[in-house]
């Protein structure tokens, strides 16, 4: 980045000096730099001095000037009309304020470029040029100071039974009309501010009066929003100015407006749903605990620049929620454990997110699947290295079993084949284990399609019982159900027998597949990331794959989150 800084430097250096040398931008006391006496020449002559904070806009900045800046990265950059040799600016420029460590200059010719990194509130820097022909054409010294101090934030307060409390990230408000408080941490541009908060429906805009204002310099605003939209997004703030021109730091809430998403729980059989404990917006993902006590909820964090995913365990009869930290949480072990999966190890933890075991993994594992006791975890391991990165060329994989509680791990090498990548929609089919836990299937390429691949895990025979239409990149969502009848692979149903007849699965869609735990019934979104129409349906009986019966049930725009026992 700081050469990218260099060479435009240099370009805008080019073009200032023909400016210059156009408008006769010399020394007033004649046609060259000589001194008043005639003799040697006074020095250079500053053509600008400017400093930037958004790495590319810079600001003029006069000689004796002192600048408010964050704590941030700052440049100062100098333009002289004359080049001068590396010496000369060894010999007349300075900084003072900060150790040499705390940034980095580029020269080239009559043009300087200081980069400074990251510093503190209070920190007082100089930069001085002497020696040099000032813009009223004396000869002196040109300094430049900036000063540091924090940027301003805010924080967002809503009103509720006449007190003021803060918002909480992501909740639902039900009041109306909604009155809201943001104070700031310093003054900012008040014009800038209303007209975000009008976009947004506000009303009734109110600051604080100077007395009223805070020692540190801040303010604060009230307002109403009468008709509140959907979403209440504070974070369209970020940016507006203060009066130092630092912009308001991001991460602010999102709240909404109206009732929160729900849990529901739904009886397939009798037809009855029943709501449950209210939930947090922006869901990404969740998953029920085996005793459906708990729901492991992952959900985005619009407080985050990066967007990033918050979990927490939702307790389903109160609705209270454990916020777990970090990032990886997968599933459930047991009823009392979670199971969290990094790029080279695991760990179990209990319902705090506590570690209570943990091990290794083998780095680029792919499509984990956990024994149905939850002692045992299931992933495919492939060498890409030397491959190329082109459809039809074969990579072997291996199945690496490692045993949770011991941490042990089994391998059984090149039980599945995957094509190399297509550029798009490339996924791995995860092993499905057997109801009983002796066995694992999974989905494998073969010559000219592709097959399911058996392995008995007290033996390590592996049998391939039957073949499916299409690579095995288009079989997602590869499942067993827990009655043992059927394997699910995308849209077919088959028979987990030697037999493997085939049949359309009784609900299709390109969500994960919930089988309820007597394998009677089946759920599915046809969305793949599993926001989408979900379906529930009676999977039919032996000797193979039949129409639902009773008809199945459609649910509307829900995320499936699994079955309780």
């Amino acid at each position: 980045m700081g050469r990218r800084f260099f060479l435009t430097a240099v370009l805008l250096l080019t073009v200032v000096l023909a400016a210059a040398s156009a408008a006769g931008c010399r020394v007033e006391s004649g046609d060259d730099t000589s001194d008043t006496d005639g003799g040697e020449p006074a020095g250079p002559a500053v053509v600008s001095v400017s400093l930037s904070q958004t790495r590319g806009t810079f600001t003029p900045v006069a000689a004796g000037a002192e600048v408010v800046v964050g704590t941030r990265y700052v440049v100062f950059r100098a333009l002289l009309d004359t080049e001068v040799p590396p010496e000369w600016w060894d010999a007349h420029l300075t900084v003072t304020g900060v150790d040499r460590s705390a940034f980095s200059g580029s020269f080239d010719g009559g043009a300087v470029l200081l980069e400074f990194w990251e510093g503190a509130p209070g920190e007082r820097v100089t930069v001085t040029l002497d020696s040099v022909v000032l813009p009223d054409g004396e000869v002196g010294s040109y300094e430049v100071t900036f000063l540091r101090v924090e940027e301003p934030s805010a924080a967002v307060e809503v009103r509720e039974d006449e007190t003021w409390r803060q918002v909480v990230p992501g909740e639902f408000l039900t009041t109306r009309p909604l009155e809201f408080r943001v104070s700031f941490t310093r003054e900012m541009d008040r014009d800038a501010v209303e007209a975000v908060l009008r976009a947004a429906g506000a009303k009734d805009i109110a600051w604080t009066s100077p007395e009223e204002e805070e020692e540190d310099g801040g303010v604060a605003v009230t307002f109403t929003i009468p008709s509140p939209p959907p979403a209440v997004d504070f974070d369209r703030l970020t940016g507006v100015r203060d009066t130092f021109g630092l912009p308001l730091e991001g991460g602010l809430p999102v709240v909404f407006a109206g009732e929160p998403p729900r849990l529901y729980s739904f009886d397939p059989t009798s037809g009855d749903e029943r709501p449950l404990c209210a939930l947090m917006a922006d869901i990404a993902d969740a998953v029920i605990s085996p005793d459906g006590r708990h729901l492991l909820v992952t959900a985005f964090d619009r407080t985050s620049l990066e967007y990033a995913l918050l979990s927490w365990v939702v307790e389903v009869e109160t609705g209270r929620l454990l916020a777990l930290t970090g990032w990886g949480w997968w599933g459930w072990v047991d009823a009392g454990h979670l199971l969290r999966l990094g790029e080279d190890h695991y760990e179990v933890t209990d319902l705090t997110g506590r570690v209570v075991r943990r091990g290794s993994l083998p780095v680029g594992w792919r499509a984990a699947s956990l024994s149905p006791d939850g002692r045992t975890l299931a992933v495919l391991v492939g060498d890409w290295t030397g491959y190329p990165d082109i459809p039809g060329y074969l990579v072997s994989h291996d199945l690496v079993l490692t045993d949770l509680v011991s941490g042990t791990q089994d391998v059984i090498e090149d039980l599945v084949r995957i094509y190399s990548p297509p550029t798009e929609g490339y996924v791995f089919s995860t092993p499905a284990w057997s109801p009983d836990g002796t066995r694992l299937a999974a989905v494998s390429d073969g010559e000219s399609e592709s097959v399911i691949v058996l392995v008995d895990l007290a033996t390590g025979s592996v049998t391939r019982p039957a073949t499916l239409p299409g690579p095995a990149a288009s079989h997602d969502h590869f499942s067993w159900s827990p009655d043992g009848r059927f394997w699910l692979s995308g849209d077919l149903l088959i028979e987990a027998s030697e037999a493997g007849a085939a049949a359309a699965a009784p609900v299709a869609g390109r969500g994960r597949p919930y089988w309820s735990p007597d394998g009677v019934w089946l759920a599915r979104s046809d969305d793949a990331m599993n926001w989408g129409q979900t379906r529930v349906a009676a999977v039919g009986g032996a000797p193979g794959p039949t129409a639902p019966a009773p008809p199945e049930h459609f649910l509307g725009t829900t995320l499936p989150c699994g079955w309780d026992a």
